[in-house]
């Protein structure tokens, strides 16, 4: 007996434990339902940002907007310095006198001794071999606008756009003189004896009878006329003209014309006239 009741105390705890674990599983009923969701927690913080990523390639351009309205315009601006005076003179048109249309009325112009005469588009101006003076009148009605005083024995007369140039064959000088107003501008000195005058667009050209030459005298507009040259022409040179390219000279004992180049005064030629009778002298006019 006492044997029996030792060995059933030891297997009593493990029976024991088999009962509550039979008991246990299966007294555990089925789950029960969801209960609601807690309470959201606080965030936590927020992470570092992550790498930039790679940049995407441009759009294409969208189209140009409605251009805008007009401004108002800026204030005028200083006006630029006066560029340097031009000539503006035609050579074709000097060398054909047209400075105007011709005034086709007949008037009597009263003058001392009267040689040589020009016009300057609005009034005509006399050389008075007499007097020693030029007379300006009025081309409209042939009034005396002035008389004024130049050199000894005057002859020829030539206009530039501007001034009236005189020649002094008893002073061997150019007289120039102010279309304008009449007032002398200079008076300069030439070959012997001047007689004809031209110009060209830039120089005026003298014939000096008692040299046998043409003198060329720049016709700048400052107070200074320089001598450009001097040319050999034939005897007892008269009359010139210019035909827009050449100067062309009368020679009056050599019976010929002398063709210069403007440009340089170079010779061209020169040309005979006429041949003077035998049975007679010719002589030249006493003026000019």
């Amino acid at each position: 007996m006492k044997k029996h009741h030792g060995s059933f105390r030891i297997l009593l705890p493990s029976v024991i434990t088999i009962i509550v674990l039979l008991v246990t599983t299966s007294c555990v009923g089925p789950a029960g339902s969801t209960g609601p969701a807690g309470a959201t927690g606080t965030a936590g913080a927020t992470g570092p940002a992550g790498p930039t990523g790679a940049t995407s390639p441009a759009g294409a351009t969208g189209p140009a907007g409605p251009t805008g309205a007009t401004g108002t315009a800026g204030a005028t601006g200083p006006a630029g310095p006066a560029g340097t005076p031009g000539i503006g003179l035609n050579p074709l048109q000097i060398a054909m006198l047209r400075w105007y249309e011709a005034n086709q009325a007949a008037i009597l112009f009263p003058a001392a001794t009267p040689v040589n005469i020009i016009f300057d588009g609005a009034n005509i101006w006399v050389t008075n071999a007499g007097n020693n003076s030029v007379t300006k009148l009025k081309a409209s009605d042939g009034s005396t606008v002035g008389i004024y005083p130049v050199g000894t024995n005057p002859s020829g007369i030539t206009f530039d756009g501007a001034n009236v140039w005189v020649t002094n064959a008893g002073s061997n000088s150019v007289t120039r003189l102010r279309a304008s107003d009449g007032s002398s501008v200079g008076t300069y000195p030439v070959g012997s004896f001047p007689a004809g005058i031209t110009f060209d667009g830039a120089n005026v050209w003298v014939v000096n009878r008692g040299s046998n030459s043409v003198t060329k005298l720049k016709a700048s507009d400052g107070s200074t006329v320089s001598t450009v040259g001097v040319y050999t022409v034939g005897a007892n040179p008269y009359g010139i003209i210019f035909d827009g390219t050449n100067i062309w000279v009368t020679n009056s004992d050599s019976n010929s014309v002398t063709k210069l180049k403007a440009s340089d005064g170079s010779t061209i030629g020169t040309y005979t006239v006429a041949v003077a009778h035998t049975a007679s002298v010719l002589t030249a006019p006493i003026y000019g």
